[in-house]
């Protein structure tokens, strides 16, 4: 089973993501499994948190969260193995490094994309899930 968290404060873009993975067929959805949260929290307190395959999160979660996706993905790579991550941001940044290019940087060499919402389709995911799900089988 290759499970995918979705983390975003926003339930319409959680849906549009996890919805990008259903309908799409360059995976097997019968060994795919998206799960999708609102918070960090509730991603670190997931009973199937440590047994994820990638996470996609937010750059900004909101006030009740741990503050960025990029911390989120920080945390989890100091309690398990070198996730891969997508950090997606619907903020208008001309150019990515405008967000900090030390975090970028940082995310970059750690197995880390990042990638702004508007720029997200199937064509984009798929280019960076499908070799991370091909070299987990």
């Amino acid at each position: 089973m290759f499970r995918v968290f979705i983390v975003d404060d926003d339930p319409n873009f959680r849906t549009l993501i996890g919805d990008l993975f259903r309908f799409q067929h360059d995976l097997p959805t019968a060994t795919l499994e998206i799960i999708t949260v609102a918070s960090a929290q509730e991603a670190l307190t997931h009973p199937d948190w440590m047994q994820a395959d990638f996470l996609i999160a937010d750059y900004r979660l909101g006030r009740k969260s741990l503050g960025t996706g990029a911390a989120l993905i920080r945390l989890l790579r100091q309690e398990q193995r070198q996730l891969p991550a997508l950090l997606i941001t619907s903020e208008q940044f001309a150019e990515r490094e405008a967000v900090d290019p030390a975090i970028v940087a940082a995310l970059e060499q750690e197995n880390t994309w990042f990638l702004p919402k508007h720029e997200l389709g199937w064509d984009t995911l798929g280019g960076i899930v499908i070799p991370v799900y091909e070299n987990s089988a």
